[in-house]
């Protein structure tokens, strides 16, 4: 296996920002990017579990890769509940580690103002067994 570090990071404030779910990604993406003194990258992963359901947006790792300018590089979403993050960070260092890239992007990104509370709790409900805790009303 190849080493592999973090060659910059980028975050924004935790807000409740005004903007596209994609754009604030692609925000903290640009302050990361300029932080390792990176213009191109082989494979992005958009690490965010509830884009399709709360904010109405599907193909968000696309859509960060189009903003971004970063195409032909591939893009994907990682969706794992909580551990999303996690799970993306995962796949970035298995995909340099191999070899298969030479410098990923990880980002996440998560936003659920979009909803009222009830909405958010069904949500968040979501993440827990379908049979034995969600009809109950059990949440995280």
């Amino acid at each position: 296996m190849r080493d592999v570090y973090v060659a910059g990071i980028g975050i924004t404030t935790f807000t409740r920002l005004e903007y596209p779910l994609s754009e604030i990604a692609a925000y903290a993406s640009m302050m990361a990017l300029k932080d390792a003194g990176v213009t191109e990258v082989d494979q992005l992963y958009v690490a965010n579990m509830g884009a399709p359901r709360v904010n109405h947006q599907t193909a968000l790792a696309s859509a960060v890769a189009d903003t971004l300018s970063l195409l032909p590089a591939g893009a994907a979403a990682i969706e794992n509940g909580p551990a999303s993050g996690a799970a993306a960070i995962k796949a970035g260092f298995q995909a340099v580690a191999s070899g298969l890239d030479d410098v990923v992007l990880v980002a996440g990104v998560e936003r659920m103002r979009e909803v009222n509370n009830l909405e958010a709790t069904d949500f968040i409900a979501t993440l827990t067994h379908p049979l034995t805790e969600y009809i109950y009303g059990v949440t995280l």
